[in-house]
């Protein structure tokens, strides 16, 4: 299993095909991007937690990374939950990530709620509840105040909720990262998510964009948006649409930053067209850190 890892140079070669060149002066830069991570569950994962005998609560489940190791120590594992209930041999509750950076002066402390199942077969899952957007795996807390680049995402909120349970057991996570599973429960025929994410020190009253497109045939099943607000001014000012209905997000100065969901308006993502998102600083008088990541799960077509 690969790891969920976004590197610039893997774009250049892995994303080719799906990543359109910006054109524009404000444009040059390309989002960092890694498209491709499969999402699968198979053989012994299906059988543990997605058939009827599974005490895995699949139906309450979204975007999940999933791992086995053996042995493990459930009770060990507890005191890395923020709240946790145990049903004889397993234990459902949630871990509270951190997904904005430290230096961050209006939401250092926004977290996502991930959800974690571990139970005595070894099997640990975190996991996004059904009703929270993909991009609630997306962390922001490696971006470095007054950056202009984004380079790598070496982690998500899931795989470090993995780590935070792993730790609490005993068990070294690095050697078993490259192990981790990833599937969405709600769409069961998708099999690739794909992240692309881009970090910018905008100056007042200027725009800065990266367009985004999937090859004509790609079955998308969900776009989820997350934004690294500006600290200053706030926070993530909410999506809009041109006339072609094909810009899709913008960051400025009003809302909140919460990861969400793309549903009926705008209509969802048409392969083969070029779509544009924006991060902008509209009011601050100064430079503005900000970022925005779009998560994509999708079908290539066959």
């Amino acid at each position: 299993m690969k790891k969920l890892i976004l590197l610039v140079v893997m774009a250049m070669t892995l994303a080719a095909t799906l990543l359109a060149v910006p054109t524009k002066a404000d444009e040059k830069r390309t989002a960092s991007a890694y498209p491709g991570v499969p999402l699968r569950l198979q053989g012994a994962a299906a059988a543990a937690l997605a058939s009827t005998n599974s005490t895995f609560p699949a139906e309450d489940a979204g975007l999940a990374a999933y791992l086995r190791v053996n042995p493990l120590n459930v009770e060990k594992t507890l005191t890395a939950f923020d709240h946790w209930e145990q049903y004889g041999n397993w234990v459902k509750g949630y871990i509270s990530v951190k997904l904005y950076p430290a230096w961050h002066l209006s939401f250092s402390d926004l977290s996502a709620p991930v959800s974690v199942y571990v139970d005595s077969q070894g099997w640990v899952v975190a996991y996004l509840p059904k009703y929270l957007a993909p991009a609630n795996i997306m962390m922001w807390t490696g971006v470095s105040q007054g950056s202009s680049n984004l380079t790598s995402i070496s982690t998500t909120a899931l795989d470090e909720a993995l780590k935070k349970v792993l730790l609490a057991a005993g068990v070294d996570f690095a050697p078993l990262q490259g192990q981790v599973g990833y599937y969405h429960f709600q769409y069961p025929e998708a099999t690739i998510i794909g992240i692309w994410a881009k970090v910018a020190t905008v100056p007042q009253g200027q725009t800065v964009n990266f367009k985004l497109s999937m090859v004509s045939g790609t079955t998308v099943y969900s776009e989820s948006v997350f934004a690294l607000a500006g600290p200053n001014v706030g926070a993530f000012g909410g999506w809009y649409t041109d006339v072609e209905q094909r810009k899709r997000a913008y960051v400025q100065g009003n809302g909140y930053p919460y990861p969400y969901e793309f549903g009926f308006s705008p209509p969802k993502m048409t392969p083969g067209l070029d779509y544009s998102y924006s991060v902008e600083n509209r009011y601050y008088p100064g430079n503005e850190t900000q970022g925005i990541a779009v998560v994509l799960i999708y079908n290539l077509p066959q």
